[in-house]
């Protein structure tokens, strides 16, 4: 739960924090332009989508690491619960990925990951992540948004997959209802869910007007994410659920604007 009682301290650099972030990607631009002209690639800073995708690359290099450094305490025993056929839905640079354990010596675990990133620029992040995890005959990069799974060419059908991992993925995406909906259909009876996402603050008042504020410039910085989504709401009311566990970790406190949730999703068994 959140911790309501805060020093003045804590109260000030909580509300400060994504507006020091935000600065921190702004001072990543000049070198994101000079390794785009020494890689040849001239042209994309003329292709904004491509030049957003080369930034957002080098704006978590630096910050992956860190969220998964001080979140891993939290996500890996929501990780470990992953099994069989596995959904990673936007892995980006695979931070999280020494989460997932393998099926090994006959005991139940995970049999297959597709991890489902369209951000070219970081599969490179990703397979070194992958290899270093042990999980290279398992993890397959699929290079594409979630959204196009179903004309993917994939294997993959409606029903067919043992868990759906969401770890701060279901804020960027263009159209998170319609998502939503798609994976709760591609989760077999009996399927788990696993999120790990930014949510609109549960708070009232000035606080959720300060995070309504802070979102007006913070998807700019960060390829699109939104921090004012109510993704555990999307998800727990998505579909039929037989078992849900849904908490917010420690260390939140209530002025946060940038609150995260935690959540395990089980389909209910045909």
């Amino acid at each position: 739960m959140a911790d309501n009682s805060v020093s003045w301290r804590i109260f000030a650099l909580t509300l400060w924090e994504p507006w020091y972030m935000m600065y921190l990607t702004l001072t990543l631009l000049p070198s994101t332009v000079r390794d785009i002209i020494h890689h040849g690639e001239t042209n994309k800073p003329l292709d904004w989508s491509a030049f957003k995708n080369a930034w957002f690359a080098a704006v978590w290099a630096i910050f992956g690491p860190m969220f998964a450094e001080g979140g891993s305490s939290v996500v890996g025993p929501l990780m470990a619960k992953a099994k069989g056929v596995v959904l990673d839905i936007g892995p980006g640079a695979g931070d999280w990925v020494h989460l997932f354990k393998a099926e090994k010596e006959g005991k139940t675990g995970i049999t297959k990951i597709y991890g489902v990133e369209p951000n070219t620029a970081l599969h490179a992040r990703l397979r070194e992540k992958v290899k270093v995890a042990g999980l290279e005959d398992v993890y397959e990069i699929v290079a594409i948004g979630a959204q196009d799974l179903g004309t993917s060419g994939l294997s993959i059908e409606r029903e067919s997959i043992d868990t759906v991992v969401t770890v701060q993925s279901i804020c960027s995406v263009s159209q998170p209802k319609v998502l939503v909906k798609e994976l709760y259909e591609y989760l077999k009876p009996g399927g788990t869910w696993i999120m790990w996402e930014h949510v609109r603050t549960h708070e009232t008042g000035w606080i959720r007007w300060y995070q309504a504020l802070v979102n007006l410039f913070w998807p700019h910085f960060f390829h699109g994410c939104s921090l004012t989504r109510s993704t555990d709401e999307m998800i727990m009311h998505v579909g039929d659920w037989e078992h849900v566990e849904m908490n917010m970790p420690g260390g939140q406190n209530r002025y946060m604007p940038c609150p995260g949730m935690l959540g395990v999703f089980t389909k209910r068994s045909a």
